[in-house]
């Protein structure tokens, strides 16, 4: 089961033609060229707002190395973002006893779209 967020149209321009393409959040990658220019600029800009002193050196090294270990846990995060992974696989018995726990109005019922069969019946042991 895919999940893609349509964006607005982005209107392409080849050899005088006027075509439309989809845009969805895969192929958007503005957020990773914004968030990168700031942290480019906090990694480069950032040191020179340091003072003078004894430590000048280690809280510049510091600096850039937590901007860029940012900026990879971010990137990192946000590109496993694009394409999640598969949710848990339930068992009909774990199910029954989560219905039977928490009240079947607390579980969420199956969407149209979702054409899955959970024909799985056995036991969780």
């Amino acid at each position: 089961m895919a999940f893609v967020t349509e964006l607005p149209y982005r209107v392409a321009l080849s050899d005088g033609d006027v075509h439309k393409e989809k845009q969805t959040w895969e192929t958007n990658y503005t957020p990773i060229y914004v968030m990168t220019t700031i942290f480019a600029i906090i990694f480069f800009i950032g040191p020179f707002a340091i003072k003078k002193g004894e430590n000048k050196w280690i809280i510049k090294t510091c600096m850039m190395l937590a901007s860029f270990f940012l900026w990879l846990f971010w990137v990192t995060v946000y590109i496993a973002g694009m394409n999640p992974l598969v949710g848990p696989q339930l068992r009909n018995t774990t199910l029954a006893w989560m219905a039977h726990t928490w009240g079947e109005s607390a579980l969420v019922t199956k969407t149209s779209g979702d054409t899955s069969s959970s024909g799985d019946t056995g036991s969780d042991g």
